[in-house]
């Protein structure tokens, strides 16, 4: 699913079930204080439950009734995880203990010899898609609301389509009395607007029409039936209407009502606001004319009853008599009218109190809180550090005579014992590598220098790089450093492995050099960069500094010609290199020689095996298979380097990466999924906000050389977050 649509869908049923509870606490306070709220006031508190659908961002807040139901999954401890039976250890992501680093914990298991995957046979039957798995709720539930949105949007247009095309050009009156009453009216009630009066025999009651150009409509010969007085009374109260604006009011609450179709406490308090606004109206007009005339002005309504029905259902009619089943609630308050003092102070300080619990969304940590929570979290984390040490122990004993399952072991030894701020303990596991295993970098993919630099770095990870606006793509280069594509500023920036800037290059343009909205990235042979220029519809190729090489592409359909080239991603082998380009508005995938010549492409625009939809993702595997996110038929596809479709699985996605022993990396929304070779499902990590492992928009991921560490780039809050490669996840 889109991650824009997912981000939308999880703000639309967060604000639906927030205003939820506010409807009922709205319903309560008219309850608790029924005999002190005027109908205005009554009216006047349904204004929060709008507002609080529209809000996009409420502020935090200490006391924010929502403190009480957070809608946050709590991290299994290290402990429960070790219990767990599952025959792939969970992945556990405890508190950091500075605000910075989230590490990976798994419980304490030796690490077993891995044996390698089956891989599906080129020829293998493309499995259907079973849209009922879980993964696929997301997108169910978008296309349900969808379905919904559009029944409903498509009724209120048709009804209203009808009628105006039955009303066609309307009758006005020309009833010299009744003109000159309504102009009264107007005058009494301050009203300058211009309003229309017209008969129709399409309403059977008096209605309000119409939101710019507003109408008053009144059913043919009705003037006949009644006295001149009754008429004053119809038309004091339809010019309530508009006095307070009732109509926006209506459209914005139908708004509301189509938004949020699926929830039934919503539709209630809709309804309950409805008959609010009548009353209010009521209270309106019995202000302006005085108690003595509640009596006759409820015989009105109480003969409009005899002698009309409710007006035909349109948004855009808006009539006094609305809600037959409110209507002896409404005749008794009419009845028992008094005039209230001008003195609103309870009802100012209930809509405050209200307000203030309900506009406002829970804090992420309670104050003080904070240093008992870390210090809990340090705890779990620490103990988890010490299991997986005796695991990684295990491990090295079991792989005496393997030497790079040895050294990987290794590596994650040093690693654990960074987390425990062990320093020396960690470099002693570094400079391990660096003495037992000459030619480490065949087991690590790391050099000497990045191995002597880990220990420098804080304890754990997440580390994030940030002074980035809108990263969109991330690479990792056989030094360790990391490439950003800087996208907001058109520029790519290149840090060390531990995020301290070492320089950056571009700026906005179309010369060769210059960017216009740089996305995915990728590293060659020599360290050489390679970079998605989407806007200026080219690829361009600069060596580790930032020296520009070359470059290649135009906007176009045909060969070498791209219409936004999202991704790009390199396969090398000791003779030649070859480049992969997603071609996203072509719906296809394109392969080049490393200085841009074309050789072929694969993909057309449909949903069948082979086919691709807007992809966006791109990444090749140690044996030349190619692997698309087809993000917009939510699936991944695996292709030979011949392009013939080897396998495909559904997974909303926005890009793909593989790592060394050809584990997939999916960027699905605001999370990482991590798959087999085999297409099962790993692990996966994230959630939406802004705290250490939760993005907002992930929208590249990569692995580095090693295949110690995954990249994300958090494109809304402007950063990339390095995680560390789970301990148990599969390595061949």
């Amino acid at each position: 699913m889109n991650a824009s649509l997912s981000s939308f869908l999880g703000w639309l049923l967060r604000a639906s079930w927030q205003a939820s509870v506010l409807t009922v606490l709205v319903l309560a306070a008219q309850w608790a204080f029924r005999k002190k709220l005027s109908a205005r006031w009554r009216h006047a508190l349904w204004f929060l439950v709008l507002a609080r659908l529209v809000i996009p961002c409420p502020p935090s807040s200490p006391v924010s009734l929502f403190n009480f139901a957070r809608m946050e999954k709590a991290a299994a401890s290290p402990a429960a995880a070790a219990l767990a039976p599952a025959p792939v250890a969970k992945t556990v992501v405890a508190e950091p203990r500075t605000s910075g680093p989230v590490v990976w914990i798994e419980p304490a298991v030796a690490i077993s010899p891995m044996q390698s995957l089956p891989r599906p046979a080129a020829n293998a039957p493309v499995p259907n898609a079973n849209w009922f798995r879980r993964e696929n709720m997301p997108k169910l539930a978008a296309l349900l609301w969808m379905s919904g949105l559009l029944f409903f949007a498509v009724r209120i247009f048709r009804q209203n389509a009808i009628f105006l095309r039955r009303f066609g050009t309307p009758q006005d009156v020309t009833d010299s009395p009744a003109l000159a009453l309504f102009a009264n009216c107007k005058a009494q009630m301050g009203v300058t607007a211009d309003i229309r009066l017209c008969e129709t025999n399409l309403v059977k009651s008096p209605a309000l029409h119409g939101f710019v150009r507003p109408r008053l409509l009144l059913p043919l010969g009705m003037m006949c039936q009644i006295s001149a007085e009754e008429l004053r009374h119809i038309f004091l109260h339809e010019l309530a209407h508009v006095k307070r604006r009732d109509m926006a009011v209506l459209w914005l609450a139908t708004l509301g009502k189509t938004l949020h179709w699926f929830n039934p406490v919503l539709w209630f308090g809709f309804r309950q606001m409805a008959a609010d606004r009548e009353l209010a109206c009521d209270e309106v007009v019995l202000s302006n004319e005085g108690e003595r005339e509640s009596g006759r002005y409820g015989e009105t309504i109480l003969k409009l009853l005899e002698l009309c029905a409710r007006p035909a259902a349109a948004p855009a009619l808006m009539g006094i008599l609305e809600d037959g089943n409110q209507m002896r609630r409404r005749i008794s308050r009419i009845a028992n009218f008094k005039p209230r003092p001008r003195r609103p102070a309870l009802a100012v300080l209930l809509a405050l109190a209200v307000g203030l619990v309900t506009m406002t969304d829970a804090q992420t940590e309670k104050p003080g809180a904070a240093p008992a929570r870390a210090d809990r979290g340090v705890a779990a984390t620490n103990a988890g550090v010490e299991q997986a040490i005796r695991g990684y122990q295990s491990t090295i004993a079991a792989y005496e005579k393997d030497r790079q399952q040895a050294a990987s072991a290794i590596f994650h030894l040093g690693e654990c014992y960074r987390q425990l701020g062990k320093t020396a303990e960690a470099n002693a596991q570094y400079q391990r590598i660096l003495d037992e295993f000459p030619n480490q970098g065949e087991f690590t993919g790391l050099s000497q220098q990045y191995l002597l630099g880990l220990a420098k770095a804080p304890p754990g990870y997440v580390l994030s790089i940030g002074d980035i606006l809108y990263p969109g793509g991330v690479a990792v280069d056989s030094e360790g450093n990391v490439y950003v594509s800087d996208t907001h500023n058109d520029r790519i920036r290149k840090f060390t492995s531990q995020g301290v800037p070492i320089t950056q290059w571009g700026g906005s343009g179309s010369d060769a050099g210059s960017f216009n909205y740089p996305q995915g990235l990728a590293i060659g042979p020599g360290n050489n960069l390679y970079v998605a220029d989407v806007q200026n519809q080219r690829i361009q190729k600069f060596a580790a500094d930032g020296t520009f090489i070359t470059q290649w592409g135009e906007l176009g359909s045909g060969p070498g010609q791209f219409n936004r080239p999202y991704n790009v991603a390199v396969y090398s082998t000791k003779s030649a290199s070859v480049v992969y380009v997603v071609d996203n508005k072509n719906n296809r995938i394109q392969k080049f020689t490393d200085q841009g010549v074309f050789i072929s492409e694969f993909g057309t625009l449909g949903t069948g095996a082979g086919q691709l939809q807007e992809p966006q993702g791109v990444a090749v595997d140690a044996a030349g298979n190619v692997y698309v996110g087809d993000g917009g038929n939510g699936r991944v596809q695996k292709f030979s380097a011949q392009g013939a479709c080897l396998a495909l699985w559904q997974c909303d996605n926005h890009d793909v990466a593989v790592d060394r022993w050809d584990n997939v990396y999916v960027v699905s929304g605001d999370s990482i999924k991590m798959f087999s070779s085999n297409r099962d499902l790993l692990t996966q990590w994230g959630s939406h906000g802004n705290r250490p492992g939760q993005f907002d928009f992930a929208a590249r991921v990569t692995v580095d050389p090693s295949g110690s560490r995954v990249l994300a780039t958090d494109a809304n809050n402007n950063r990339v977050q390095i995680f560390a490669y789970p301990p148990s996840a599969p390595r061949k």
